[in-house]
């Protein structure tokens, strides 16, 4: 999996996607296993992006290799300031009545490949840790460069909270999936074995340990 490959090369190494669509170029399209959930963000023909999500604390997701040595460690293991020690580009940190999520952006330009590289913990998954500050409110959105509280509330973040999702993007927009995929739609969706198992296959290939 990389960006700027083209959907059908996608499609052929992972499957009919559990949901989303592409329509003249553009979308996104989603696939749900046991053990990790990748969406690809799709523009003029190829991925622009892509997420992954572990949601088995046994599937240990080196990031070093997806990300030119720049993030460091296994998804849910580390937090996100071990993950990376330069601070991020943009952070943001969300807190509903029952929906919570934080994520960060960074770019190390020519080292990192002129990427956009997110780190992310949300609802979305068992794995990692999301500890937010006790003072903290649920309601709360907060963008960490808005005031002194913001800034405090998701350095707080880094230091307690450990990511469960990773995302490699040429353009980075809101729009895209970026704090773990959306919990509510792939919980509903009827199991499919068989199309684990194929993924299961691709994803060995793809995401190799070192």
């Amino acid at each position: 999996m990389a960006v700027m490959v083209n959907e059908e090369y996608v499609r052929n190494l992972f499957g009919s996607p559990a949901y989303g669509g592409v329509e003249h170029g553009s979308g996104n399209l989603t696939w749900v296993t046991p053990y990790l959930h990748i969406a690809a963000n799709f523009k003029h023909g190829s991925v622009n992006g892509f997420v992954i999500t572990v949601v088995d604390p046994t599937f240990l997701l080196p990031l070093e290799g997806i990300s030119l040595g720049k993030l460091n460690g296994r998804l849910g293991r580390q937090t996100f300031e071990s993950t990376s020690r330069n601070s991020p580009d943009s952070q943001s940190l969300s807190i509903g009545a029952r929906r919570y999520g934080y994520r960060e952006v960074h770019y190390f330009g020519n080292p990192g490949g002129y990427l956009h590289y997110l780190l992310a913990v949300s609802d979305s998954s068992p794995v990692g840790r999301f500890e937010p500050p006790p003072d903290v409110v649920a309601g709360e959105w907060l963008g960490g460069d808005e005031s002194d509280d913001d800034s405090r509330a998701v350095n707080y973040m880094r230091k307690y909270s450990r990511p469960n999702t990773v995302g490699i993007y040429i353009d980075y927009a809101d729009e895209i999936p970026s704090a773990g995929l959306d919990g509510d739609t792939f919980r509903l969706l009827p199991t499919d074995t068989s199309r684990w198992r194929r993924l299961e296959r691709a994803v060995a290939r793809v995401f190799r340990p070192f």
